[in-house]
């Protein structure tokens, strides 16, 4: 169990939250590498980003929309234009058109930047590109290819238009930070942490009728406040997204910034996944964790902190366990294969 937390300090503006993502403190991220991995391949290892650009796109455009436009760029998309030129074949046979010649043997840039001089020409893809590129580059900008934005939009304005998502997007507040130092059973030496909430929302689902017997989705009945985690997937069932939930070690983190929030506002908050399909019909659902998987995720999470608890008090970082094992025999395997 936590104990005790200590040197808490919150941020919520964009500019603290830049200050957030700076901080050495311990992340979920690492507490999840801490549960799957070795202590050796959490402090040694590299670290690898996860996330789409689809999905990285969609939080921006639905938690930080004001900031949107600031943060992401749509790249050009051959289809934005009907007269693109897509290849070099493409540009050669449109400067010919021109009356054009000396191109014969160019390619890539020099041939695309020949075409440019001609002065009103179509679109040239490669070009275009280009361009995008170094925008995004001046700008500081994630460039996101131009479907994938139009599909970011298009979640957006599913999800804003759905009255019950919109309200609790509209009535939260957004990208909340906290880094504090925590204590755990059986050891001395704190160890510092940071959790980011998408949004926290308070009593937005109170007095409303509940759409599902399940204590998973749509509650109607629970009060106080909620930190729902924002993500978006392919299959938003219950029963494919589940699957994901675990594959991802939801309930750990979940658990994990449910119960440092509590601690922190000694206050209760309910933890919960709203989840949208990242394709059309862009279908949002609220899933809501119930006590058992909030208490798998509170033994995952003080298991791996008292792997890295261990570790800090002589500074050794455990491999793979024994050099000798026997190997294992995947579930799926039979010997017809």
């Amino acid at each position: 169990m936590i104990t005790a937390i200590t040197n808490v300090q919150t941020y919520n503006t964009p500019d603290e939250m830049v200050e957030f993502n700076l901080s050495k403190n311990l992340s979920v991220y690492d507490i999840i590498t801490l549960h799957k991995k070795t202590e050796a391949i959490f402090k040694f290892g590299e670290r690898s980003s996860s996330s789409s650009k689809l999905g990285m796109a969609a939080h921006g455009a639905i938690l930080s929309d004001e900031n949107f436009e600031q943060k992401f760029l749509r790249d050009f998309d051959k289809d934005d234009h009907h007269e693109t030129l897509t290849s070099d074949g493409a540009v050669k046979t449109w400067v010919k058109q021109q009356g054009r010649t000396g191109y014969s043997k160019m390619s890539g840039r020099e041939l695309w930047e020949f075409a440019a001089e001609t002065g009103n020409h179509p679109p040239i893809l490669g070009l275009e590109k280009l361009v995008k590129e170094a925008e995004a580059e001046a700008g500081n900008m994630v460039l996101v290819s131009g479907k994938e934005y139009d599909e970011v939009i298009l979640m957006r304005d599913t999800l804003k238009g759905i009255d019950f998502f919109n309200e609790i997007v509209e009535n939260s507040t957004l990208g909340y930070g906290i880094t504090c130092d925590v204590k755990i059973e059986g050891y001395t030496d704190p160890i510092s942490v940071k959790v980011k909430c998408d949004m926290i929302t308070k009593n937005y689902y109170e007095g409303k009728p509940a759409e599902s017997n399940s204590d998973q989705c749509h509650p109607g009945t629970p009060s106080g406040y909620a930190v729902p985690d924002y993500k978006t997937g392919s299959d938003v069932s219950a029963k494919e997204f589940g699957i994901q939930c675990v594959r991802a070690h939801e309930y750990l983190k979940q658990s994990f910034i449910t119960d440092v929030m509590s601690m922190v506002h000694d206050e209760d908050f309910k933890p919960g996944i709203l989840v949208q399909m990242n394709k059309a019909p862009y279908i949002p659902v609220l899933y809501w964790l119930n006590n058992a998987q909030v208490n798998d995720g509170r033994e995952q999470y003080m298991a791996a902190l008292s792997k890295y608890a261990e570790s800090c008090i002589d500074d050794v970082w455990p491999a793979q366990g024994e050099y000798e094992q026997e190997l294992e025999t995947p579930k799926w395997y039979s010997k017809a294969d």
